[in-house]
């Protein structure tokens, strides 16, 4: 999946991996995020380089989802549901503060979402975790609405 702007630009692209026990996915970004770092392995469909950004790992047997900075040793965000319908989810930084509320409404067969992103967060990384946690749910129902490339 990418996520472009309103002129056709690429933003990010997320793409979905498979582990023995986890569901991962990676979102990649069209230009470096630290001094130095050398593209992934992946490419965009026009052979643009693409630039690891960070890892959504969902945890096994839990409502919590994790967000991993490349190359760091903890999560940085945390991504819960309140409540055990899977309607509304906070997004917290490590340090407990809240980066942002995703709140889920199901009126017809299209999923829409309603995201509040606090200052100084990135709304289009929040747009992409709303986006990966909406498949994760229909990977437990066994349905697609957001289509996804598997790497």
């Amino acid at each position: 999946m990418a996520l472009l702007d309103g002129n056709g630009k690429m933003l990010a692209v997320c793409l979905k991996k498979f582990t023995y026990l986890q569901r991962v996915f990676k979102i990649y970004l069209p230009y470096p995020t630290r001094p130095n770092q050398k593209p992934s392995e992946q490419m965009y469909s026009n052979g643009q380089k693409l630039y690891t950004y960070c890892e959504v790992r969902r945890i096994p047997f839990s409502r919590t989802q994790e967000v991993w900075l490349d190359r760091t040793k903890s999560p940085t965000w945390l991504i819960q549901r309140k409540g055990w319908l899977p309607k509304t989810r906070v997004v917290k930084r490590a340090d407990g503060r809240k980066a942002a509320l995703i709140e889920g409404r199901w009126p017809s067969k299209f999923n829409w979402y309603t995201i509040t992103v606090s200052p100084k967060e990135d709304p289009c990384l929040m747009v992409l975790l709303c986006t990966i946690c909406d498949k994760l749910d229909d990977d437990a129902r066994n349905t697609t609405v957001v289509g996804m490339t598997q790497q």
